[in-house]
């Protein structure tokens, strides 16, 4: 497996295609980048660059991972922020149960517009079931949030909250 930081070195030193370039770039020295970058080939079993007189030029081996490697730091750099999304719940998946009747109630579509708009990164999981099943579901955990007319098997002492509608 190939680290994140040699990754992110290699790329420094394509771009720059020159080593002590790369190296201020990463504010280190060019010996430790120097050996990195040929620790790096040694694990991939692969010359990465040419060596020419003033700088480096990649190899064809060296751009199909110049281009992996953007691509997989790109996705590493957006991970903190993804993470963060998902636990201030912009960003994943809710998954909601109602009952035949709510789900011919204006309501509920409205409802689901209005979130689709203001949390635009979060997928919704609809299932029409009884309120029975659907109450059941919640309490397994299968449910994030239900729509009952009536409570008709409320438990008081649940601690997830149920919405009823009143006709």
């Amino acid at each position: 497996m190939i680290e994140i930081h040699k990754l992110n070195a290699f790329v420094a030193v394509v771009e720059e295609s020159n080593i002590s370039k790369a190296a201020n770039r990463l504010y280190m020295q060019q010996p430790p980048l120097t050996r990195l970058i040929k620790s790096l080939e040694q694990e991939l079993g692969t010359v990465l660059f040419k060596r020419l007189p003033r700088g480096v030029e990649v190899t064809e081996a060296g751009r199909v991972l110049y281009q992996e490697a953007v691509s997989i730091l790109a996705h590493a750099q957006a991970i903190p922020k993804r993470v963060q999304n998902i636990a201030q719940g912009l960003e994943g998946q809710l998954h909601i149960g109602f009952t035949h009747s709510v789900g011919l109630h204006p309501f509920l579509p409205t409802l689901l517009h209005q979130f689709r708009e203001q949390f635009p990164a979060v997928t919704i999981q609809l299932e029409e079931e009884s309120s029975r099943d659907l109450i059941d579901a919640v309490f397994n955990e299968k449910l994030d949030l239900i729509f009952c007319v009536s409570p008709r098997h409320f438990v008081p002492s649940c601690r997830v909250y149920m919405c009823w509608m009143n006709h």
